[in-house]
């Protein structure tokens, strides 16, 4: 494969990688690199990197430029998503050489368009969420007012922004299966343009017996969705599984060294129940457990977590809204599970069978192994185009989420 230029925007820094978007541009960053390209980095930021952790990035690209995204409260009265609005300095960056390869992760960093002197082979575009939906998701979720006005609001203007930004980009890079699928059906003219490229795994995939009867939840504590789903496990879950002499409930995120919300200092007081916060590794967590829950009511694209806990060897039970995108088989990879009374009767069936939790892990990991690589899957879609007389639409890395 012959090496190419690449511009690689960021739309936020991917170190240190605690949340799913930071660990799948991570995982970009390091494949690029292990295939040899020439990648210029630009990252855009609330506010500048630990010195640490600006040198291991660094040391990853040709050049990084880090900028720092400016508040603008205006930009709640234009049409232009905030998200863009605060990152408009990308639009005065002057480039003097031109690339193979503009790579945008997310549509927040679309600014970079209106740079003067950008030029390039191939514009793709990384997309991490459908964000019209996303935002709107957020707002259901959320119970102050203001941040659910503020959710609305960007749910509208990307209603209008996405399609747009699409239209410009010369191939689209779906992170989500789902979300490629739904696309390319309502889109029947452009599926040669479009691609599933799965999220980069957040952990080495590795297997290890499981025993005891705690159960694992984790994620970031001040998601809207993540507080709403744990709070439904609480009152909907918990009660079902206190029958069970022997288990417990491990809740680990981070709450960005703010203070906990009541939901967390309720989940302090109640019993069996153990609270991890702001741990910088949850490894030790992971390895103690037994099973582990995403329950997630409602939110868009992949859950890294939900990956995550499979990459670590625990079995994973989760509604929907936890598997969106992933591509993994309910039954086979995963245990799907929409109710209360469901995931209770799910996860003591998976307590009280090791045989089947070692089942699924097995499965899910091999499908992990064969259809997540990043630097195959990036190498394959990076490959110059066939030509006219043999030319097939590039859809996916795997038309089906098979085995």
């Amino acid at each position: 494969m012959s090496r190419l230029r690449i511009l690689h925007v960021w739309n936020d820094f991917p170190l240190p990688p605690h949340h799913g978007g930071r660990i799948d541009v991570w995982g970009r960053v390091q494949a690029l690199r292990e295939l040899g390209h020439e990648v210029d980095a630009i990252a855009t930021v609330k506010r500048m990197p630990e010195p640490q952790h600006h040198l291991a990035a660094a040391t990853q690209v040709r050049r990084l430029t880090v900028i720092e995204r400016t508040p603008n409260l205006w930009g709640m009265l234009g049409r232009e998503p905030l998200q863009m609005r605060t990152r408009r300095r990308l639009a005065q960056l002057r480039f003097s050489q031109s690339y193979d390869v503009v790579l945008l992760e997310q549509e927040y960093v679309a600014p970079v368009l209106d740079a003067a002197g950008l030029e390039c082979g191939r514009l793709i575009l990384r997309v991490h969420n459908e964000e019209c939906e996303f935002f709107a998701h957020q707002a259901r979720a959320e119970s102050c007012w203001w941040k659910r006005l503020y959710y609305r609001e960007e749910a509208r203007r990307f209603k209008h922004a996405s399609p747009e930004i699409f239209r410009q980009a010369d191939e689209l890079w779906f992170i989500s299966w789902d979300h490629w699928r739904r696309w390319r059906n309502q889109n029947p003219a452009a599926p040669p343009r479009s691609a599933w490229l799965p999220a980069s795994l957040p952990a080495p995939i590795r297997f290890a017996p499981r025993s005891g009867e705690r159960v694992l939840i984790t994620g970031n504590l001040f998601q809207p969705a993540n507080l709403e789903g744990l709070e439904w496990f609480l009152d909907q879950v918990h009660p079902w599984l206190l029958r069970r002499p022997a288990y417990e409930l491990w809740v680990a995120g981070s709450t960005r060294s703010g203070k906990p919300p009541a939901l967390l200092r309720r989940l302090q007081a109640a019993g069996r129940i153990r609270l991890f916060l702001n741990q910088a590794d949850l490894d030790p967590l992971y390895r103690e457990a037994a099973v582990f829950v995403n329950p997630m009511l409602r939110g868009v694209s992949v859950k890294l977590k939900t990956l995550d806990a499979l990459c670590r060897g625990l079995p994973v039970v989760s509604g929907a809204a936890g598997l969106d995108g992933a591509g993994l088989e309910p039954g086979k990879h995963v245990i799907l599970a929409e109710g209360g009374v469901a995931t209770a009767e799910a996860i003591a069936r998976l307590l009280d069978a090791p045989s089947e939790r070692h089942a699924l892990v097995q499965a899910a990991q091999a499908f992990l192994a064969r259809t997540y690589d990043q630097k195959a899957n990036l190498e394959r879609l990076l490959a110059p185009a066939p030509g006219p007389a043999s030319q097939e639409p590039v859809a996916s890395i795997c038309e089906e989420p098979c085995d």
